[in-house]
């Protein structure tokens, strides 16, 4: 919970307990990501609750737990990965070490899983060396995941078998 705090205190750069789309744009900014305005709306449309253009903190702690308690796929992930990110970048950098991202996935997918993506993206000897992640490379590896770990949506739909009704039979 101490880093979820410390990363919506780094967004909340006016303090006053809501994060708006300038403030997580300068965030953006900072970690030289490229969005657009409709992707910025989008990540405050996707947890705003009660449609105030802004995230309290309640939102978006209960966004950060549902989005990562969620196996479905469906739970918005923007500003979840957002703050991923900047839990691990606790010297506010702008970048994660191998280290960090090693955390990061371990806590998401377990250690075997975590380290057969690691290997995937980073080679046999992923924790050698000096690699350093950029909040956009982060973003790309997350899509490149999202994209072949994604069930198809009829996977996901209950599987009903027509009924059969008795002849005759009131209905």
């Amino acid at each position: 919970l101490e880093g979820l705090k410390r990363a919506f205190k780094r967004l909340d750069k006016n303090g006053d307990g809501k994060l708006t789309q300038d403030e997580i744009s300068a965030e953006l900014n900072f970690l030289e990501y490229r969005y657009d305005k409709d992707e910025l709306e989008e990540i405050i449309w996707e947890i705003d609750d009660d449609d105030d253009k802004a995230v309290t903190w309640e939102e978006f702690k209960s966004s950060f737990y549902r989005s990562r308690d969620d196996k479905t796929g469906y739970e918005p992930r923007k500003l979840y990965y957002l703050t991923e990110f900047m839990m691990a970048d606790k010297d506010q950098s702008g970048s994660i070490d191998v280290e960090e991202f090693i955390n990061i996935w371990y806590t998401r997918y377990g250690k075997e899983e975590a380290d057969a993506k690691m290997t995937e993206y980073f080679g046999e000897d992923f924790t050698g060396g000096n690699i350093e992640i950029t909040f956009t490379q982060f973003m790309d590896i997350q899509k490149q995941t999202t994209r072949k770990g994604k069930r198809s949506a009829n996977a996901m739909l209950p599987q009903v078998k027509p009924v059969q009704f008795l002849e005759g039979a009131i209905i």
